[in-house]
């Protein structure tokens, strides 16, 4: 390689490596904000908190008779590891998906969401590529990645970040 770069800040630090932000495909014919029919949505991989924060999330959404869509993948062999060590229980099944999503339908919900749901993991300093496309689709981002503020795409009106040890989704 003539270069190495990297969007994770604490790698660059500890490495002397350059940062190269994360980028997105333009998003065209948004929706308008307000005709958007996702108040919130979530599109991820099972791992940390996540099912925690979405089961906490999806109560919160129906109290408050929110459209909240969410897509939580895990592999079933995942899930059986899991399930047997304990991480996850039967009843678990109802908030997983054991299937991906094409690019193109993630695209379609991030364009059609008000507000999308971001849950990065701990050891990532970087922000999440799901954080990039949600602000690009126009939606607000509901993170647990404070990082954000020391970066050029954070807006305050936009972004509110939360807390994954005190979670308060109202």
């Amino acid at each position: 390689f003539d270069e190495v770069k990297t969007f994770d800040y604490s790698d660059a630090k500890k490495l002397g490596l350059k940062i190269l932000p994360l980028f997105y495909k333009k998003f065209k014919n948004l929706t308008n904000y307000d005709e958007r029919k996702i108040d919130i949505s979530f599109v991820g991989t099972l791992h940390s908190k996540r099912l925690e924060l979405i089961r906490i999330l999806d109560c919160h959404a129906k109290t408050e008779n929110l459209n909240f869509h969410y897509h939580l993948y895990c592999s079933p062999l995942r899930f059986i590891l899991k399930y047997l060590r304990g991480d996850v229980k039967l009843l678990d099944i109802n908030y997983i998906k054991f299937y991906s999503i094409k690019k193109l339908k993630l695209r379609s919900i991030y364009a059609e969401s008000k507000i999308v749901f971001d849950v990065h993991l701990g050891t990532q300093t970087g922000l999440t590529i799901r954080s990039v496309e949600a602000l690009a689709a126009g939606a607000r981002l509901f993170t647990s990645n404070h990082v954000i503020k020391n970066t050029a795409i954070y807006n305050k009106g936009s972004v509110k970040i939360f807390d994954v040890d005190h979670f308060d989704p109202s």
